[in-house]
């Protein structure tokens, strides 16, 4: 699923250029800021590089590590944008919160939102974290989280460090299993979402939470029913 522009990428893009101008000795800035274009693709891929890759390319250790530490930053900058309980009632809104959560991420992390019946925001659950290309999805977490939470409608979602677009079997599957039990405690499961190479992945727009799979109730439900937002597309 290709997305708009996203203004802030390009914000962030030209604000990483003004920090290295103004860290960095003026002879280096501008050729570190070649090499690293230049290795990396663009500004925004720099700070999802290591350190000795960063410094490889013409910034000083020093330099290099405050570089590293925006992804962080940036997080963290992110989720305080939306507030301590925002609504994420449709699939734009999710994915650009979720966006914030997965930022410069090197390994697999597997994030739940819980959410109430109007979409809002009672939880962010980090459950695990794997490899380059594998996290564990352990469904027996997604349920305690259930209990605690008193969910009424969940999303999951991992990040692919690696920029596959394609969900895994074992994502499919491990996915599917949960709807069973979900729908036995009233739970909506809206949607798992994929974060790959700042491009968002629905199993809703893939077909694998299609009509018929779930109970009535959860169908008819006003989240699930407008989840899809139209204006998302392309």
């Amino acid at each position: 699923m290709s997305r708009k522009p996203n203004p802030r990428i390009k914000q962030m893009d030209d604000a990483l250029q003004a920090l290295i101008r103004r860290i960095e000795k003026p002879e280096k800035a501008d050729l570190a800021i070649e090499r690293l274009n230049a290795r990396f693709g663009s500004p925004g891929a720099i700070v999802e590089a290591r350190v000795h890759q960063i410094e490889r390319e013409g910034l000083s250790h020093a330099n290099a590590l405050l570089v590293s530490m925006l992804p962080a930053i940036v997080r963290y900058m992110g989720r305080e944008q939306f507030g301590r309980r925002p609504k994420l009632s449709t699939l734009s809104v999710a994915a650009d919160f979720l966006q914030t959560r997965f930022l410069g991420l090197q390994i697999e992390h597997f994030h739940l939102l819980c959410l109430d019946k109007r979409g809002k925001l009672i939880d962010s659950v980090h459950l695990q974290e794997g490899t380059v290309d594998s996290a564990p999805f352990y469904p027996r977490h997604v349920l305690a989280e259930v209990v605690r939470t008193q969910a009424h409608a969940l999303v999951l979602s991992h990040n692919h460090p690696g920029g596959t677009m394609r969900p895994s079997q074992s994502d499919i599957e491990c996915t599917m299993g949960l709807i069973p039990t979900l729908e036995m405690l009233r739970v909506v499961l809206l949607d798992h979402i994929v974060i790959a190479d700042k491009q968002v992945v629905s199993f809703r727009e893939m077909g694998y939470l299609r009509a018929g799979m779930l109970s009535p109730a959860s169908e008819n439900d006003p989240l699930y029913k407008n989840w899809i937002d139209k204006h998302y597309l392309d």
